[in-house]
């Protein structure tokens, strides 16, 4: 870089001093835009991590996902804020760290540790930060999963349960027995009181493939879930998982009839896949789905000999 270039580059820092915050802002975020000559400059940009004007503070968060590996060594600095009250600031922290990618890797563990932070906001942002990191957060699986099933603040555990399925992406090819274990603890939220947490974990058991097997049954019974969305996600995921059988085909069938115009239009395109088999035809034909129709499709699974060999 030039000495033209530099000068210009500490005119701009100079700026950051200035009374007038918009001339502030401005600095903050133009130096976010220039990476590859801030190397010399950032701890003036680091030191605005710490300005008592939150909107200045929040700019500089983003400015530092955007420097990347030069990031790196304030990592710590920017981790902290995941504790600050605003959620603004909150989510600019999880960007950021997103933003940096790769280089955030040996710093996850600070992330990690905030799962068991007292404030429900603080450990909500830490389970979300986790999740973005994609195969670098896996190693962290354990700390998410223990979230999602033991976190008594249902927005946490909505947090935990979507992350570990985006974790458990990076496991898709490996059928560990730790895998297995953080997909039972998945589907376990198939069953929590919020509408919130089960309808994630339809989400998350639907883009899980041959994992989600086992636990289809319980998949396949939040078809009948009381709240319309978690329906919804359930009839898209089952018809994802499964193999064109008659049973799931007349299970699905059976929310053609749901109250919720969503759900029924989920149905009839997820019906598609069931065209070629005549059981689950004549039954959309004929209308006869009993009161239950879940409760009857899973009979029909409980006496199929094929269905038990297609779960081993």
């Amino acid at each position: 870089m030039g000495p033209s270039a530099s000068s210009h580059i500490e005119a701009i820092v100079a700026l950051l001093q200035d009374n007038e915050p918009v001339l502030r802002y401005a600095a903050v975020e133009t130096l976010g835009l220039l990476r590859m000559h801030m190397q010399p400059h950032m701890l003036h940009l680091v030191a605005q991590l710490q300005h008592p004007d939150q909107s200045l503070q929040r700019t500089a968060v983003e400015a530092m996902g955007r420097m990347r590996w030069l990031a790196v060594p304030f990592l710590e600095a920017i981790v902290a804020l995941l504790e600050h009250p605003q959620q603004s600031m909150r989510l600019a922290v999880i960007n950021a760290l997103e933003s940096i990618g790769a280089h955030s890797a040996g710093k996850l563990h600070l992330v990690a540790a905030r799962l068991e932070h007292p404030n429900w906001r603080v450990r909500q942002s830490a389970a979300v930060a986790l999740g973005n990191a994609n195969e670098h957060g896996a190693v962290y699986a354990e700390v998410v999963a223990l979230a999602a099933a033991e976190d008594p603040e249902k927005r946490v555990a909505h947090a935990a349960v979507k992350a570990l399925g985006q974790l458990l992406q990076y496991h898709k090819g490996t059928a560990s027995e730790d895998a297995r274990r953080h997909v039972a603890t998945i589907a376990s939220s198939l069953q929590h009181e919020s509408w919130l947490v089960r309808l994630m974990a339809v989400k998350a058991l639907g883009k899980l493939g041959k994992f989600s097997m086992p636990h289809l049954i319980s998949l396949t019974i939040c078809l009948a879930d009381a709240q319309w969305m978690v329906r919804q996600a359930a009839v898209k995921a089952v018809a994802r998982l499964t193999p064109p059988s008659a049973a799931y085909g007349v299970a699905i069938a059976g929310r053609l009839h749901d109250m919720h115009t969503s759900v029924r239009h989920a149905s009839a395109a997820a019906l598609q896949k069931w065209a070629d088999v005549p059981d689950v035809q004549r039954a959309i034909c004929e209308g006869q789905f009993s009161t239950n129709p879940v409760a009857a499709a899973l009979n029909r699974l409980a006496n199929s000999r094929s269905h038990a060999q297609h779960l081993r």
